[in-house]
C-alpha cells in the first residue's frame, strides 16, 4: 500500500510541475502600447505634391502587429502603408495611424500650387522684317495645374506676339517680348533688323544722248521686300552728263560718264555717251513755221524738243462765224486725241456747209491741221503754269492766259470744239458742245499741228 501511495505521490509532484513550468512562458503579460505619435501634426501640401510622415509607437518594446493608416477623405489626400501621403485633390484631410488601440493624426490641406519661376528658351533675338519665331515657356514647379501663359510685345509695331508665343517682325527696332503668370514673368529682347538691299538693276545699261538731251533712268531694287528702297543717284563725271534725285540723266558735253544708282551696299551702273547735238531743238513758245510757211507757237514737247505740237498764231474770228450749224452728235468724243476728232467731223456727209469752224481749218491749213481735245488743253495750261519762260513769251506777244472751261455740263460728252480764244484782251481754251448759236461773238478758233 505504502509503495503505491508514494508512486502516486510522485507522479503528482511531476504533473505538478510540468502544469507550473508551462504557465511561466505562456501567461507572461505582453508590454502594451502607450503612445503613437506622428512626425507632423499639419500639414499643407501643394496638389499632386508627396510627404512620407514617419510614426513613433511608445513604448519601443511594446507588442503591436502594424500600424494602420487611414484617410479621412482619399479623394483630397491618400496614404500607403508606409505613410506617404499624396496630395490629390484641393481640400482638407484628416491622416490616422493606428497602432494597438492607440493611434495619432495629422490634419493636412492640399492647396493650388503656385508659379514660382519662368523660363524661356530666348533672352535675345535678331529677326529680319517678316520673319517669325516661336518662344517656348516653361515653369516651376512643374505641377501646377491649369497654367495660363499671358504674351505681351512691349511694342507691336517692331514685334508682336500671339498668345502661343508666335513673334513676328513688324518693323525696324527693338522690342521685348513678356511671359507673364501672375506675378512672375520671363522676358525675351527681340532686335527686327531691316532687309537688305542685295542688288540694283537699271533699265539701261548703255545711253546715247546728244548733248542737251535728257532721260530718265529707273532702279529697280531687289529683294522686292528690301525695308528701304531709296535710291541715290551720282554722276562719274558731271561734265560730261549729270543725274538729278530721281534718276534724270542730262546731256552736258560729248564724252562717256557712268551714272550709279546705290542703295544700302547695292548699286547697278549704266554707261552714258553723249554726242555733239544734231538737228533742230524746240522749246516751248518757241516759234515753229511748217514746209508750207504756216507758223505757230510750240505749247507742248517730247523726244528732248525734237517732237511737239503748235498753236497757229492765225485766229478765225468767231462773230462772223458760227461753230456748227449741226444739231446731233457725230461721235467726236476722244479727250485726248484731237486729230480724231477733227477727222470725224470732217468725214460727216454734211460736211462742209455744218460746220464752218472746221472747214476755215481745212481751207487755210490743210488737213495736217486738227482742233485742240480736251486733254491736249489742258497740256496746254499744265505747261502755261509750270514754265514761267512760256508764259512770260506769251505774254510778250499779247497773249494772257484766262482760264479752262471742261465742263461736261452742256454737253453728252462729246467734245468738237476745242478752240484757242479770247474775250476783253484775254485768253483762254474751252471744250464746247455742237450748236448752231454757240460760239457767237467773243470766241476765236486756233488751229493745232504736230511736228
Amino acid at each position: 500500500m505504502k509503495t503505491k501511495v508514494f508512486f502516486a505521490s510522485a507522479l503528482a509532484l511531476v504533473l505538478a510541475g510540468l502544469i507550473s513550468g508551462c504557465n511561466a512562458d505562456d501567461l507572461q503579460e505582453k508590454t502594451a502600447v502607450q503612445k503613437v505619435s506622428l512626425s507632423q501634426s499639419e500639414l499643407t501640401l501643394d496638389l499632386g505634391a508627396a510627404v512620407r510622415l514617419e510614426v513613433v509607437v511608445e513604448p519601443e518594446n511594446a507588442d503591436y502587429d502594424s500600424v494602420e493608416w487611414i484617410s479621412s477623405s482619399e479623394s483630397v489626400a491618400t496614404v500607403d502603408d508606409d505613410g506617404l501621403v499624396s496630395a490629390v485633390g484641393l481640400g482638407d484631410a484628416v491622416i490616422t495611424a493606428r497602432a494597438g488601440g492607440q493611434m495619432a493624426q495629422c490634419n493636412v490641406t492640399v492647396i493650388k500650387p503656385e508659379v514660382t519661376e519662368i523660363t524661356l528658351d530666348c533672352n535675345e533675338k535678331d529677326i529680319l522684317i517678316g520673319e517669325s519665331f516661336d518662344i517656348t515657356a516653361s515653369y516651376k514647379p512643374e505641377n501646377v495645374p491649369d497654367v495660363t501663359i499671358v504674351w505681351s510685345s512691349s511694342n507691336a509695331s517692331v514685334a508682336n506676339v500671339t498668345q502661343s508665343g508666335h513673334v513676328t517682325g513688324n518693323g525696324v527696332g527693338e522690342a521685348v517680348i513678356t511671359a507673364s503668370v501672375g506675378d512672375v514673368s520671363a522676358k525675351c529682347t527681340v532686335n527686327v533688323l531691316p532687309i537688305e538691299a542685295e542688288s540694283v538693276t537699271l533699265n539701261k545699261s548703255e545711253l546715247t544722248l546728244e548733248v542737251s538731251d535728257s532721260e530718265r533712268l529707273t532702279a529697280t531694287v531687289g529683294p522686292v521686300n528690301t525695308t528701304d528702297k531709296t535710291v541715290t543717284w551720282s554722276s562719274s563725271d558731271d561734265k560730261v552728263a549729270t543725274v538729278s534725285s530721281d534718276g534724270t540723266v542730262t546731256a552736258v558735253s560729248p564724252g562717256t560718264a557712268v551714272v550709279t544708282a546705290t542703295c544700302g551696299k547695292a548699286s547697278g551702273t549704266c554707261n552714258v555717251t553723249v554726242t555733239e547735238m544734231t538737228g533742230t531743238r524746240y522749246k516751248l513758245g518757241d516759234t515753229y513755221t511748217t514746209e508750207d510757211g504756216k507758223t505757230g507757237f510750240v505749247f507742248w514737247i517730247t523726244d528732248n524738243g525734237r517732237h511737239g505740237k503748235i498753236l497757229s498764231t492765225e485766229s478765225l474770228n468767231m462773230f462772223t462765224v458760227v461753230w456748227s450749224t449741226e444739231n446731233e452728235l457725230v461721235g467726236a468724243s476722244s479727250l485726248d486725241d484731237g486729230r480724231a476728232n477733227t477727222e470725224k467731223v470732217w468725214s460727216m456727209p454734211n460736211y462742209p456747209d455744218a460746220y464752218p469752224a472746221f472747214k476755215w481749218i481745212d481751207d487755210n491749213f490743210g488737213q495736217d491741221w486738227y482742233m485742240l481735245s480736251q486733254e491736249e488743253v489742258a497740256d496746254f495750261f499744265k505747261n502755261l503754269i509750270n514754265d514761267p519762260n512760256f508764259k512770260s513769251l506769251l505774254n510778250s506777244n499779247g497773249i494772257y492766259p484766262a482760264s479752262m472751261d471742261t465742263s461736261t455740263e452742256r454737253s453728252s460728252g462729246e467734245y468738237v470744239y476745242l478752240t484757242y480764244t479770247s474775250y476783253n484782251n484775254t485768253y483762254s481754251v474751252s471744250t464746247w458742245p455742237k450748236g448752231g448759236s454757240e460760239g457767237l461773238g467773243v470766241w476765236e478758233v486756233r488751229a493745232a499741228y504736230e511736228f
